[in-house]
């Protein structure tokens, strides 16, 4: 037998979901000899060591799942937005791996946790894009200009002897306000997204501990588990809002 294919089967036959009816037959075996069945004993425990022989060889001859092919990797001009989305593929990795680790009565629960993980990742992603985008905007707009620019028409319609000249410097300088207002609120959607992507690294740092927890636990942390879901939902739900909201405000520049 090949060292890898002996390797597979002794971790297939240990496999605690697998070792489930075998522990569940043996107990039930032991309480029909106690009391004064042992051939209704013989027969559960040959079923149940049929059902073990055939999960183990149902596992072996399926071929294991592939590992998902890594997506390209996301590539920012800022160097902080950069570093905090490739922290934050880390630590989602790390949880990742920890809850697709884990067998037990929990993984339903935890499969649901993986896939909010990985719409936490996704919406990070897609708030690092956009406030990457304001950044890079930001960078080529002079707003000190602008504000002399606007100070500088408001004086000249207050200088104005003229009412269709002094109406027509007024609306640009209010055209100008509502310019600088606009960026000024790109500036500050930017820096959101940084905090949050700042928050959203520190709850999968979190979340890498308490699902360490929930499976040593496991079965008694399914509440956990739904709390925890929840809070990493929550992540997801600002972070695609503050997504959105910048692709408003890029919308009223662009």
């Amino acid at each position: 037998m090949p060292p890898a294919l002996g390797s597979r089967l002794v971790g297939t036959a240990a496999r605690p979901l697998n070792l489930l009816p075998v522990g569940l037959g043996g107990a039930a075996a032991l309480g029909l000899v106690m009391a004064g069945l042992p051939p209704l004993a013989l027969a559960v425990g040959a079923l149940s060591l049929g059902t073990w022989g055939a999960l183990v060889a149902w596992d072996l001859v399926s071929a294991p799942k592939p590992e998902p092919a890594p997506g390209p990797a996301t590539t920012l001009a800022s160097p902080r937005l950069q570093g905090q989305l490739d922290g934050l593929v880390v630590a989602a990795a790390a949880v990742q791996a920890r809850i697709q680790a884990h067998e037990g009565v929990l993984s339903p629960s935890l499969a649901e946790l993986n896939a909010e993980c990985q719409h936490l990742l996704e919406a990070a992603t897609g708030a690092a894009l956009r406030g990457d985008t304001v950044l890079t905007m930001l960078a080529g707009v002079d707003q000190d200009a602008l504000i002399r620019e606007r100070d500088l028409r408001g004086r000249q319609a207050r200088d104005a002897s003229d009412p269709e000249v002094r109406r027509s410097l007024t609306s640009a300088s209010e055209a100008k306000a509502r310019e600088i207002e606009t960026w000024q609120s790109l500036s500050t959607l930017a820096n959101r997204i940084a905090a949050e992507l700042v928050a959203a690294d520190a709850a999968l740092d979190e979340l890498n501990v308490r699902v360490a927890r929930m499976t040593l636990d496991d079965p008694g942390s399914a509440e956990t588990g739904g709390q925890v879901r929840e809070q990493v939902k929550e992540l997801s739900g600002r972070l695609n809002m503050l997504e959105r909201a910048a692709q408003a405000t890029l919308a009223e520049v662009g």
